[in-house]
């Protein structure tokens, strides 16, 4: 049985995300950092299970 860890991160990750955004608004170049890192945390999950999956 193989765990999507994409929608295991994302209820985790997603209200991080929101907490930046309210707390600090002014700081988009933040933001975008963190928002990037997002984005590489999920193509690396879905990477790791393409590779899982075809072993």
């Amino acid at each position: 049985m193989i765990i999507p860890l994409t929608s295991v991160q994302i209820p985790q990750l997603t209200p991080i995300l929101m907490v930046r955004m309210t707390s600090n608004p002014y700081q988009s170049s933040d933001l975008l950092v963190s928002e990037i890192t997002f984005q590489n945390i999920l193509l690396i999950a879905e990477y790791v299970l393409i590779v899982v999956d075809y072993t």
